[in-house]
């Protein structure tokens, strides 16, 4: 690719970043921008709901069917390490970018939080695995 034209389209990002950054774009633009959030905490609560409530009547029938058995803490424990695992892995790439971006503010909790819940969680994993 051609020098001068890479340090055009270099220039026109920034250019771009620099508008979006002051608060550039249209208002209808910035509403359905805030309201993304608001809609995916309402997807996923919903879909949580429906998520333990089948689990609910799978539990009900296989009770009537005489066929349940409860969960083992081992199954508990091998998911804490699935999703600490996950957690972590999720936060420190999260964590560097926020930092790199913007620096050492409120931001980076958006990082900061999947990391250390996910750190807790890889702790009590191997804590549980001590006792038993």
């Amino acid at each position: 690719m051609n020098p001068e034209l890479e340090k055009q389209l270099l220039e026109a990002i920034l250019r771009l970043n620099e508008h979006l950054a002051h608060g550039g774009g249209s208002d209808p633009a910035r509403v359905i921008l805030s309201l993304i959030p608001a809609f995916g905490i309402v997807f996923g609560s919903v879909l949580l709901f429906f998520f333990f409530y089948w689990q609910y009547s799978i539990r009900r029938e296989l009770i009537r069917a005489g066929l349940y058995r409860p969960a083992t803490f081992r199954n508990f424990r091998v998911f804490c390490l699935l999703l600490g695992s996950l957690a972590v892995f999720v936060g420190i790439p999260m964590t560097i970018l926020f930092y790199a971006i913007q620096g050492m503010t409120y931001a980076m909790l958006g990082g900061v939080i999947p990391l250390g819940a996910g750190i807790g969680l890889l702790v009590f994993y191997a804590v549980a695995a001590r006792e038993n």
